[in-house]
């Protein structure tokens, strides 16, 4: 109403005030609607940016706890029934305590010691006394009476208690070795528990003794 009547005033006073209400759009009914929808939808932009506004505050938040959390991993699957590993084969004697030259220790020729662990260590490494010298069973008259020793390398343990090529070895102790290696086999627990050993034989026609004293 107050549109259409400032629209007949504004005949009265003239074209220039018609032209400034025409220019305002106050005598347009239809540029006043327009107007109305245009607001409105600034009004519904406006509400649906303050919406997207929130909803980036939201996940921003969101962002920042998930980076802020440990990260927790599933425990690892345990095989309640699991396959023991295969034995460890036995450690071979300790070579540093075979080849020690400390080992073996001689006051005077045919008198020497040895520490008890190198002498189990030699008597358990069969292969180390098989190269240490050849063993060769010795007749008379057909009967064999020991063994002789061949090829003793000089830093063996027959070579350094003082065992020469070509002794004739007749007894260990009061083991008889007429009876040859298997004499030796049989004799072998009796060996590892002696405290003194005693070589007795032959070398070069002459009775010869050595004497080893196994030392803790």
């Amino acid at each position: 109403m107050i549109p259409l009547m400032l629209c007949s005033l504004s005949r009265r006073a003239g074209p220039l005030a018609l032209l400034s209400l025409l220019f305002l759009g106050a005598c347009d009914p239809q540029a006043a609607r327009e107007r109305d929808i245009l607001r409105a939808e600034l009004e519904a932009t406006r509400a649906q940016l303050e919406a997207t506004r929130a909803q980036l505050a939201a996940a921003r938040i969101e962002l920042q706890t998930a980076h802020a959390e440990p990260i927790v991993h599933p425990p690892a699957l345990v095989d309640p029934h699991p396959i023991p590993p295969p034995p460890a084969p036995p450690a071979p004697p300790p070579p540093a305590l075979i080849d020690d030259p400390a080992a073996i220790r001689c006051a005077a020729p045919g008198t020497c010691t040895v520490a008890r662990a190198a002498y189990q260590a030699y008597l358990e490494d069969i292969d180390q006394l098989t190269r240490a010298a050849r063993v060769v069973p010795h007749l008379v008259d057909g009967v064999q009476v020991g063994v002789k020793l061949f090829g003793i390398r000089p830093t063996s343990p027959f070579g350094r208690i003082g065992l020469k090529n070509g002794d004739l070895i007749t007894a260990l102790g009061e083991i008889s070795l007429a009876g040859g290696l298997e004499a030796l086999l049989r004799a072998y627990p009796t060996l590892r528990a002696v405290d003194r050993l005693t070589f007795q034989g032959q070398r070069l026609g002459a009775p010869f003794t050595l004497q080893l004293t196994i030392t803790p």
